[in-house]
């Protein structure tokens, strides 16, 4: 990660693959002067909690634990967005990037069948709704 600025720099590579917040703080928009929003990958935050400490507790404190879980992540959710919408301010007027939009319909088609194959999977099925909101027929 560390030769990334030199090597688009260099032209040793042509692309890299970052969010927008490491395109800033990186300073790879000041040698990568395009940023494609392809959304293809898309990582969650979890909590993570040791089942056995929370069986042990009360149900007021399990529910405290999920109403802070859920405080946290709407926080989260708009300190997030507030970054993200800054860096690209900064990369766009500061240091010269133009964003695109991408038609990801080609790559939504050629995923379909991993979605498919998730959703049936009597283990994955459940984790698969999770993720994407409950709506497991949704567009990918």
């Amino acid at each position: 990660y560390g030769e990334v600025y030199t090597s688009l720099q260099s032209g040793i590579i042509d692309a890299a693959e970052n969010n927008l917040t490491s395109l800033v703080s990186s300073k790879h928009g000041e040698v990568a002067d395009h940023w494609m929003y392809t959304e293809h990958a898309i990582v969650p935050d979890m909590l993570i909690m040791n089942k056995q400490r929370l069986d042990r507790m009360t149900e007021e404190q399990r529910q405290i634990i999920r109403d802070s879980a859920e405080a946290a992540n709407a926080f989260h959710e708009v300190v997030w967005n507030e970054a993200t919408e800054a860096a690209a301010e900064e990369a766009q007027n500061e240091m010269g990037v133009e964003f695109h939009e991408v038609d990801k319909s080609s790559f939504i088609e050629s995923v379909q069948p991993l979605h498919d194959e998730m959703k049936a999977d009597e283990t994955m099925g459940p984790i698969y709704d999770l993720f994407k909101g409950g709506d497991s027929d949704e567009e990918s």
